[in-house]
């Protein structure tokens, strides 16, 4: 009985690696076929034309190739000069097309994309993505009003599913709308500036990406990094004509959990100011962030008084030190802001020791650090402490601390 168990399981391991075989055969011909027939000067107009029928535009490509057997088991594209020409705008009044820019009409354009997929987890429903590299992207986006701008392309039915509209029950985003989704690298390079305006009340806004690589060598870990400038003449009054930023640390995203994402040790810069976040934030039901941390270590305060709007940056202008704050911060329990407005966290401020000067008054010693533990559902839970305040200058000295609680209903101060 038992030499019979073991030969009938034999049979049928054979028969699926049979089947299997089969399919993967029947697949991979099918492959083949695929390549064959579309061949650049086939598969480009047929690419243009299905992607033009669908769009309120038109996609204009030069050259698209599609490559299996030299890349096997992965099968690539190849796109050469893309261009996507909005046709959102024509229906516009004479009057109002008039006033639009004459570049209105010019909504997107790449100079080579390079990509490919790994065929073979198809068969399963994973999408496996490689070496995706898009080259000089350009963005043109036109707001003429809330309901008229160059990227209202798509037809109005899609527009309504890609906003997540919920019907007799519909639940939103699941793991099963969503395939296994994993990729080793994506890079843009040589990238353009991409302008943003809004004619309505003359936003105009435009980022230069210097930098923007994602990459894994085991997912669902990845690596993100980028640089730009970007240039926003509403922040002028700040002093910042062109402000700098960048990003770079680790994120953990997987396509089981599409709206959930988790951040370590991630550097956010603006200018010289930075700050290291880690966090991880859940958007499948009500946004809720699960854990949040950051850190801004030594920030010097006369720089922080060169971005105040100018009638304050006057009150400042004699203000001379080389003061530093450093700061953290990290929620104490999950936070929704459909549960509570204000988020409970345990926080920190310290001021190394440092000199002042403002006006008529010289500090050649100034040290502070205090604390509070906020608690966002009872705010007279809350406690806010002093640890040390401690000043010293030309008949001055002081060292100072405190406690408070109460601060709504009694506030006690010790």
């Amino acid at each position: 009985t038992a030499n019979m168990m073991k030969r009938t399981l034999n049979r049928i391991a054979k028969w699926i690696a049979i089947i299997a075989g089969i399919v993967t055969g029947l697949f991979l011909i099918l492959c083949t076929a695929i390549i064959w027939f579309f061949t650049p000067a086939r598969l480009t107009p047929f690419v243009e034309k299905q992607a033009s029928e669908y769009i309120n535009g038109e996609l204009k490509v030069k050259r698209v190739e599609l490559t299996f057997w030299k890349s096997f088991p992965k099968m690539t594209v190849d796109i050469d000069s893309l261009t996507i020409i909005s046709h959102s705008l024509e229906t516009l009044p004479d009057s109002m097309r008039t006033s639009l820019p004459a570049d209105s009409d010019s909504l997107f354009s790449l100079a080579s994309f390079h990509g490919g997929i790994n065929v073979l987890p198809l068969l399963a429903g994973h999408i496996s993505l490689y070496d995706v590299r898009l080259n000089s992207p350009r963005a043109n986006i036109v707001q003429v009003t809330p309901h008229a701008a160059n990227y209202y392309i798509f037809p109005e039915s899609e527009s309504v599913k890609s906003e997540g509209k919920k019907t007799n029950g519909e639940k939103g985003i699941g793991q099963s709308e969503i395939p296994h989704i994993t990729i080793n690298h994506f890079s843009i390079t040589d990238a353009t500036p991409l302008r943003f305006r809004s004619l309505a009340d003359s936003t105009d806004i435009t980022i230069d990406l210097q930098t923007v690589y994602l990459g894994s060598s085991k997912a669902p870990f990845y690596k993100l990094e980028t640089k730009g400038k970007a240039l926003l003449p509403f922040l002028e009054q700040y002093n910042f004509h062109t402000l700098a930023f960048g990003a770079d640390g680790s994120l953990e995203w997987d396509s089981k959990e599409p709206l959930r994402i988790e951040a370590n040790d991630f550097t956010i810069s603006i200018d010289d100011l930075s700050a290291k976040i880690s966090t991880i934030l859940d958007f499948a039901d009500v946004p809720v962030a699960e854990k949040l941390e950051f850190s801004i270590t030594d920030l010097p305060v006369e720089k922080i008084v060169t971005h105040l709007p100018e009638e304050t940056r006057k009150l400042a202008g004699s203000l001379k030190t080389d003061m530093t704050v450093s700061a953290d911060a990290k929620l104490t329990r999950p936070w929704c802001i459909t549960d509570t407005l204000l988020p409970s966290v345990d926080a920190t401020v310290s001021v190394p020791s440092c000199r002042v000067k403002y006006e008529n008054l010289d500090l050649s010693e100034f040290e502070m650090e205090a604390t509070v533990r906020f608690d966002g559902k009872d705010i007279d839970s809350s406690i806010f402490t002093l640890k040390k305040l401690h000043a010293k200058g030309a008949a001055i000295q002081a060292d100072l601390k405190a406690r408070v609680q109460n601060i709504q209903a009694d506030p006690f101060i010790e």
